[in-house]
């Protein structure tokens, strides 16, 4: 569905509607892969980052995530009823308990996977996904990146990296849990298929072969700006 671009985040817009604050990073990609995955007719304003610019720590953005990062979105039902989620994980459960009603790209509290799904999200989100932001972070924003550091981000990162492969050919569906994409996926696949498996798709033929699969997906490719 299509994504319409919004040049501020006050402009006015009739119920009911989804309003999607972003900045193209892995973590605005999880959200954006389901709500077009979902069909869902959505709006983004885009924060500026890269400048000066404090804009993320104004007072009306702060209602909105106290911490001042993205994603967040901003959810206006049809009786008008506003509601408003920051964190990328917290995000994609809102979204598919609201609208991922046949469960095609999750799974719910009733389903044996449910907690395998939400198990493997955060071994993502708490494990492999700090150690590649601190690798980046050091390689983009310090003048001098620390070489030790690097180091023990490349070994942690190895670690989790062998995990996920092995968990891939055990499930042997293509998927990380039950037989369908599922936010397991979602959370997973913009970090690993951006920042660690163009160097590392020999080493790890089932997570090349994972996000080979995903991001092929029409949906996926929108999401991503391929």
């Amino acid at each position: 569905m299509p994504n319409h671009q919004i040049k501020s985040p006050n402009e006015p817009l009739s119920s009911p509607y989804i309003k999607l604050f972003s900045f193209p990073t892995p973590n605005n990609e999880k959200v954006t892969i389901l709500l077009e995955l979902l069909h869902l007719d959505y709006y983004s304003y885009q924060l500026d980052l890269f400048t000066e610019s404090t804009e993320q720590y104004e007072e009306w953005y702060t209602k909105i995530n106290p911490n001042g990062r993205i994603p967040a979105i901003e959810h206006v039902d049809s009786r008008g009823i506003k509601t408003t989620i920051f964190e990328s994980a917290a995000i994609l459960q809102y979204l598919s308990d609201k609208f991922d009603k046949k469960r095609e790209f999750s799974y719910g509290p009733d389903s044996p996977y449910y907690y395998e799904q939400q198990e493997w999200m955060l071994l993502f989100l708490t494990g492999l996904e700090p150690i590649k932001f601190k690798h980046i972070r050091e390689l983009l924003v310090e003048a001098v990146p620390d070489k030790s550091v690097l180091e023990k981000a490349e070994k942690d990162a190895e670690r989790y990296m062998a995990i996920f492969e092995k968990r891939l050919k055990e499930n042997g569906t293509g998927f990380l849990v039950g037989d369908h994409l599922s936010l397991a996926d979602i959370v997973s696949y913009p970090w690993l298929g951006a920042a660690i498996v163009p160097l590392n798709g020999e080493k790890y033929p089932a997570i090349k072969a994972w996000v080979d699969a995903i991001g092929s997906i029409k949906e996926v490719k929108i999401a991503m700006g391929f």
